[in-house]
């Protein structure tokens, strides 16, 4: 807790921090103590960490390790320490974590039940569309309200934490030293709290570090202390209690850091108190003052801009640290006796004790003392009050001290009672009189509570808990009371309904005295002129009086009013009586009845007639209701009001005659017959014939007033849910007219009934995966058919080759990337970390050679940054090829002119004249000095001019200008290129150009016409110009082999001089080999001269076709250019002219044309990028909520993992692009096209990046095909090993022995195909849609597989053995062994799949699924529990289910044009992704 609020004000802090940051802070504190040691030591306050980093983590106790590791695979050695089992007194903010959770438990119980009280609302009541809505925001706001409050009464940290965390540090091999020589050292637990012990070991500078956000270590530990307090999240922050002590950490950082980073205090009044203090006990009694641990809150209006002006005040004074804590004490007793809470001098003295006498020594071993063991801050107490007993040493004497009290606690057993000082506030509970402090305490208006009765008191007001039974003192009822046998034996829940229902009974025994009577005597019946009659109701026509003349259509919403009274039911969970729950009576019976039976008045009224009492429709009711206990049979008469009973009349003994009053027991069956009848069928022929009444919107607004058809809609909803319609009353209560109500209830009209068409079933090829189906439609397919379009070959995406995965070179890149998958939380990257530890320890334990991988990481890894921040031109593998001439070596030297054992002179070379530097190579071909060709320069970039220019120095300026740009774009560079001593080769053809180029002066336009002297061709990046060097097409390139290797025969065929004289007979033999050669050469040079014409012939519009140059030079048709001995532009080859006199440009018109020019498009690769992985100036990164909303990442650093991950930790494989984007933006394009939430069409994503489609296309199937490597790479499936690891063991354990593994199946929408077997195959009456089929596998672990699609009529059993996932499994068992042996997979599936022999003949695996009946046939007891069993585990793979359909591109389905192989691909992909992007739904 510390200071609290107050933190902010009084410390500053150093932010902008990466993890290496905090590493070299580290060092550089090391390095001024003067220690040996070159790897810092961070001690972490466990119970803080496990707060912060774990309280949204499934395993809190896993993720604050996982979050130790994570520091010290940076290089530190962090020491884990937790708070000892018990607190003391004294630290009075452990008291008040336990009260704030309490609070927020019983601020959720009362929320809950606010929220389902707004849910029944919702459900029952006829609210327009303004009130639902605002209903709606109030419901989700309450739901917010909830979650925040049962977040806040959780504790996270168990019990047991300290061997937790040892147990699972282990399990992780944190311990271990790491490539960079840091550790996780072994747990240590404090006496007290972890902080203490923190602190006498940063005193003894066995730590330079602090992991905590507790603001007391700064306090107490003086202005060197620094503490790493933003510990999650992209940049990490350092504070300390001295802005001096930030500076100089800041300086140990390097020169780009120091440049990020910065110290930062409060924007609103910052008061550095604690600055250049070296006194403890001045320290603490300022913590004390504005509140700390010891004293919550402080002394009220004391904060620190007071305590700062008064120490400016005290110092003018004196500079003496102990007569200003002597003056400032005085101060703060005096002022905190003007407050109500008022502390005397002892008071706080005890509190700044508290604070610097807690002893910093670690736990001691079992069975010794602690005083042994004991040491502080200072030096040991000599005196102590009573309050701070637990901190005495052996020579200390225990004085009385201040009053002390004793608080109930937070807790209603009384558990967490504890002491406090009698000066702070406190009160005594005005239900229980216990006496509570002020940290424990509840209000409800002006009265105080303790928590549990604060509780008691807001749910049932009024009740004091004494009164609620509990369910010992019920059985004790049932037992003694009310003679239940076996009273003992009954669950929790039949105590409870028996004993409600014997309350029940006493209850209405108790009020039978107290009953009131019907309104008029019984002789009013017979009199009939205290009530008029309306009509006569003949029940047997059903609603039909409805449309009776002498009722009239004035009376009709009376009417309905009092129908529907008959059958409601509260919702609104009414009490009706003091108990602490109504009986079950009071849900089962109308509120009609309630409320007659609470005033002595429910009576259930059926009549024959319509009568009007008073201004109130009524009805009487005439029937005979028989006996209870004999066979007679009573007449009688009911007349009651929906609200009134007016009056009864019976033949019973018990019944009202004449004048008598009395409502007998015949009086409420009468109008509970009605309620029956209604529920039977009156109701809903009553909301016919309103139906036929209301014929259109008009009627009822000419008819009725507005408040007369509010009461009518609601008496309709409430008499369709009474006709057991409760799906119509809903429907009918989102109607805003009357008229769209009675809709429902409109005859005249049948509804056609469907037609369920019985088509043939599709053939057996027409099933299976879609990346192997023709999805063409019956035009495209007729089409080609009577070739009317060209056959296409349809695009594939490009092949993907699986590589070794490399989990150590992935996790240093992370790493360097400043990322901790530890923290995602999300079993991919779990996985990731179990296999990474598992290689780093099969692999070399050199600790230097991994220091140096992760320094090469943390390089490449800024260059990769580096690049992110600007576009570039791609150059592909063909533009590349062709702008590299043929070479030709360089002609040998004469014989007669080379001497023998000739070499070169070792004297001085001649130097070169000063400005100019040696070039050999060709900035466009690459050609070389070597080859004997001469170089020209290319003329430098011009300066820019000044403002005052003259017009022929800016003529002169741009001509120079677009030289330079068109020579470099021609050459294979930016047009905006700034490169310097750059030269191109003589091979290069040169031509002259003229353009009209345009440029301002003095504010007015000019054109001026200039002559250009350049290098023929284009650039790399055009595709306009041929290339005068490219190989040519395939048949060329068969020509030009076939002439290569007749040249070579020819050359090995010249004269041949023996060394002697031959024979005749030998000079005749070789005489007929050479006719044969010479025989053989010209067949082949026909041949060759054949195939040539062939491919040179003319083409079909009878134009000669062009020759691929370098295969005309082969054969002979053209000479090969010589290299020249000089250009003809030898001194300087690229020259500029201006011609004419420049000419004024009008606004409307250019000299050229009267056209407007069109405005040229900007190149892609000159604009700035799209996405940012880190801005350049600001230094910040792309927004974490753009990131999520685009791609669905949860932050930059998860898709920056996942990325790394993909590509094996390999950066030229990340670097490689497909467009001019980065390879960042690249990715974000990806992953936003496959999250498909943002950019859904095709042409908004060519609009939003500036790509077109081929592009975009291209570089989805290059991404996808990635993706697919690492899928491929990847194990498809996690270990046994593995999946042991990472489960819930206490969740999973009946299935530890089991390799487990569960199977789905799920649809993935798809168009309605036109051609009939696409429509056949891909048909799904369960679905009852055209979709695709794909296998969803989830296992307990979390991991998850997509499979295949395949077509939508295949059934589930049919997918489980073809689609090949078995075979996988099979394979994978079979390599995966358990103790040498193999362990199958066990396959749990739904009740439907029938492939248990099938799985069994792959590999032995095991099929569990729910149990099947026959005929109806019901479950015995261990099939009810085994089917509940399979049902409640496979629950989990549902959410898998809806995980493996969250991105957009499968919520909204397969569309018309989309390539069934790419979208099967991402579909795999995605369930690969969504394992590091949602964590596991088991």
């Amino acid at each position: 807790m510390g200071l609290g609020s107050c933190a902010a004000k009084v410390m500053p802090k150093l932010d902008r921090l990466t993890h290496i940051d905090v590493v070299d802070i580290g060092r550089g504190i090391l390095h001024d103590s003067g220690s040996g040691s070159h790897i810092p030591t961070m001690d972490a306050d466990c119970n803080n960490v496990i707060n912060i980093v774990g309280r949204k983590a499934l395993d809190p106790v896993n993720a604050t390790a996982q979050h130790l590791k994570s520091w010290a695979q940076r290089g530190l050695i962090v020491t884990p320490i937790c708070d000892g089992d018990r607190r003391p007194d004294a630290k009075q903010a452990s008291n008040n974590n336990i009260a704030t959770r309490e609070k927020g438990r019983n601020k959720a119980i009362t929320s809950r039940q606010e929220l389902n009280a707004m849910n029944q609302r919702l459900k029952v009541e006829l609210l327009n569309e303004e009130q639902r809505n605002k209903l709606l925001e109030e419901r989700d706001a309450l739901e917010r309200r909830v979650k925040s409050s049962e977040t806040q009464s959780t504790n996270v940290v168990p019990r047991n934490f300290a061997d937790l965390l040892e147990e699972c540090l282990c399990k992780i091999d944190a311990h271990a030293v790491n490539e960079v020589g840091g550790y996780v050292a072994n747990v240590q637990k404090a006496e007290f709290q972890a902080d203490a012990l923190m602190g006498g070991r940063f005193k003894e500078g066995t730590s330079q570090l602090l992991l905590s956000n507790d603001a007391d270590m700064r306090v107490n530990n003086g202005d060197g202390c620094v503490c790493v307090t933003g510990m999650t999240g992209r940049e990490i922050t350092v504070s300390s209690s001295s802005r001096k002590t930030l500076e100089k950490v800041k300086s140990y950082l390097d020169p780009k850091s120091q440049e990020i980073a910065k110290v930062v205090v409060a924007k609103k009044g910052f008061y550095p108190i604690f600055e250049g203090i070296e006194s403890l006990r001045l320290r603490a009694l300022i913590s004390v003052i504005v509140g700390c641990d010891v004293c919550p809150g402080g002394i009220k209006d004391f904060g620190p801009k007071a305590v700062e002006t008064k120490l400016e005040e005290l110092r003018q004074s004196t500079t003496d640290e102990g007569e200003i804590y002597d003056q400032l004490l005085d101060c703060a007793v005096e002022f905190s006796q003007k407050k109500p809470t008022k502390f005397s001098k002892e008071d706080l003295t005890t509190f700044v004790q508290g604070v610097i006498y807690e002893p910093t020594n670690a736990a001691p071993p079992e069975g010794t003392s602690s005083l042994e063991h004991r040491t502080y801050l200072g030096d040991a107490p000599t005196t102590l009050p009573s309050y701070l007993q637990e901190f005495w040493a052996p020579a200390t004497t225990i004085e009385q001290g201040p009053e002390i009290l004793q608080c109930k606690g937070a807790r209603s057993d009384g558990s967490a009672g504890h002491p406090f000082l009698a000066a702070v506030d406190h009160h005594e509970c005005a239900s229980c009189g216990k006496t509570v402090c002020r940290l424990c305490t509840g209000q409800i208006g002006e009265e105080h509570y303790c928590l549990g009765c604060h509780l008691v008191e807001t749910l049932l007001p009024g009740i004091s808990p004494e009164d609620i039974v509990s369910i010992k003192d019920m059985r004790e009822d049932l037992r003694t009371k009310y003679r239940v046998n076996e009273a003992d034996s009954l669950s929790i829940k039949e105590v409870e309904e028996i004993w409600e229902s014997h309350a029940i009974h006493r209850a209405i025994e108790e009020m039978a005295d107290d009953l009131e009577f019907p309104v008029l005597p019984a002789e009013a019946i017979q009199s009939g002129d205290c009530w008029e009659d309306l009509a006569e109701i003949d029940f047997s026509y059903g609603g039909a009086f409805l449309l009776d003349a002498k009722i009239g259509e004035e009376n009709i919403p009376e009417i309905l009013e009092l129908l529907a009274a008959f059958v409601y039911f509260d919702t609104d969970r009414k009490k009706y009586t003091t108990w602490q729950k109504d009986g079950s009576v009071f849900a089962a019976m109308p509120e009609l009845f309630i409320k007659f039976a609470d005033k002595t008045e429910s009576i259930d009224n059926k009549t024959a007639k319509l009568i009007r009492y008073k201004d109130q429709l009524g009805i009487h009711l005439s029937c005979k209701i028989p006996a209870s206990m004999k066979k007679d049979v009573y007449d009688g008469d009911t007349v009651l009001t929906k609200d009134t009973l007016v009056c009864a009349q019976c033949e019973c003994k018990s019944g009202a005659k004449k004048k008598e009053r009395v409502a007998c027991v015949h009086t409420a069956p009468r109008a509970m017959m009605l309620s029956i009848l209604l529920a039977e069928d009156l109701a809903e022929h009553v909301l016919i014939t309103l139906a036929s009444i209301v014929t259109s919107a008009y009627v009822e607004e000419d008819t009725w007033s507005k408040e007369q058809i509010e009461s009518m809609k609601r008496s309709a909803v409430a008499l369709a849910r009474g006709s057991k319609s409760n799906r119509t009353a809903e429907e009918m209560a989102k109607s805003a007219t009357l008229y769209q109500m009675m809709q429902k209830y409109r005859t005249g009209t049948q509804k056609t009934n469907e037609w369920r068409r019985q088509h043939k079933p599709p053939k057996k090829d027409e099933i299976g995966p879609i990346a192997d189906m023709d999805l063409d439609s019956p035009e495209q397919k007729a089409q080609l058919l009577f070739n009317r379009t060209k056959p296409t070959v349809k695009k594939s995406l490009p092949e993907s080759i699986a590589f070794e995965p490399n989990y150590v070179q992935s996790g240093l890149l992370m790493n360097a990337a400043g990322i901790d998958p530890s923290e995602f939380g999300v079993v991919g990257f779990k996985l990731h970390e179990y296999r990474r530890n598992c290689q780093a320890r099969e692999g070399p334990q050199n600790q230097n050679d991994q220091s140096h991988e992760l320094l090469a990481a943390e390089r490449k890894w800024k260059a990769l940054v580096e690049e992110s921040t600007h576009r570039s031109t791609r150059r592909s593998q063909t533009q590349l090829a062709n702008i590299l001439p043929q070479q030709r070596p360089r002609p040998s030297q004469p014989a007669s002119r080379k001497r023998p054992n000739e070499s070169s002179p070792t004297g001085p070379q001649k130097k070169r004249p000063s400005g100019h530097k040696a070039a050999n190579t060709c900035a466009k071909c690459g050609n070389t000095s070597d080859t004997g060709a001469r170089f020209h320069r290319i003329p430098p970039y011009p300066a820019d001019l000044d403002a005052n220019a003259t017009l022929r120095q800016k003529i002169s300026h741009r001509g120079r200008v677009w030289l330079r740009q068109e020579v470099m774009d021609r050459a294979g560079f930016g047009r905006d290129d700034r490169k310097e001593e750059l030269r191109v080769c003589s091979e290069h053809e040169v031509e002259t150009k003229r353009e009209s180029l345009e440029f301002t002066h003095n504010g007015r336009k000019y054109h001026q016409l200039y002559e250009f002297t350049l290098i023929s061709g284009a650039g790399p990046k055009s595709s306009l110009c041929p290339s005068t060097h490219t190989k040519g097409v395939a048949k060329e390139r068969f020509a030009q082999r076939q002439l290569n290797v007749n040249d070579e025969k020819r050359k090995r065929g010249g004269p041949h001089c023996p060394a002697t004289a031959p024979s005749r007979e030998s000079a005749l033999k070789r005489e007929k080999r050479r006719r044969i050669e010479a025989e053989a050469d010209a067949a082949s040079w026909r041949r060759v001269a054949q195939q040539l014409a062939e491919c040179s012939s003319v083409d079909d519009n009878r134009q000669t076709a062009p020759m691929c140059p370098s295969t005309s030079t082969a054969a002979g048709l053209v000479a090969p250019k010589e290299a020249p001995a000089a250009h003809p532009n030898a001194k300087r080859l690229f020259k500029v002219r201006a011609i004419g006199e420049a000419k004024q440009s009008t606004s409307s018109s250019d000299p050229k044309s009267d056209k407007p020019k069109k405005p040229r498009k900007p190149r892609l690769s000159t604009q700035p990028p799209k996405v940012l992985l880190r801005d350049t100036e600001t230094g910040q990164r792309i927004d974490e909520d753009e990131v999520k909303r685009r791609t669905g990442f949860d932050s930059l650093n998860t898709l920056l993992a996942y990325i790394i991950l993909i590509n094996n930790g390999d950066v030229d494989r990340i670097r490689r692009r497909h467009s001019p984007l980065t390879w960042f933006e690249e990715y974000f394009l990806f992953f936003e096209w496959k999250m498909n939430e943002t950019t859904r069409r095709q042409k908004d994503v060519c609009a939003n990046w500036g790509l077109d489609s081929h592009q975009v296309i291209t570089l989805k199937d290059s991404m996808l095909a990635a993706e697919r490597e690492a899928v491929l790479s990847w194990p498809t499936f996690a270990s046994y090993e593995e999946d042991r690891a990472l489960r819930d063991r206490e969740k999973w354990s009946r299935y530890d022995e089991h390799r487990t593994i569960m199977w789905d199946m799920t649809n993935v929408t798809a168009v309605q195909f036109g051609d009939a077997s696409l429509q056949r195959s891909t048909y799904n009456e369960y679905y009852g849609e055209n979709c695709f089929k794909g296998g969803v596998g989830l296992q307990f672990c979390g991991w998850q597989v997509n499979w295949n699609l395949w077509t939508g009529f295949a059934d589930d059993s049919r997918y489980h053995d073809e689609s090949g996932y078995s075979d996988e499994q099979k394979s994978f068992q079979e390599t995966d062994l358990v103790n040498g042996e193999v362990k199958p997979f066990l396959n749990v599936l739904d009740r439907g799949y029938r492939v248990t022999y099938a799985a069994h003949q792959t590999g032995g695996q095991m099929v569990l699924q729910p149990p099947g009946s026959k005929s109806e046939r019901r479950f015995k007891g261990r099939e009810t529990v085994f089917a509940a069993c399979v049902a409640h585990d496979r629950s989990g793979n549902e959410r898998g289910v809806n995980v493996s359909k969250r991105a957009g591109l499968f919520k909204r389905g397969f569309k018309q044009g989309m390539n069934a192989e790419r979208f099967n691909a991402a579909w795999r992909t995605w369930g690969f992704q969504a394992n590091f992007m949602y964590k596991p739904v088991l």
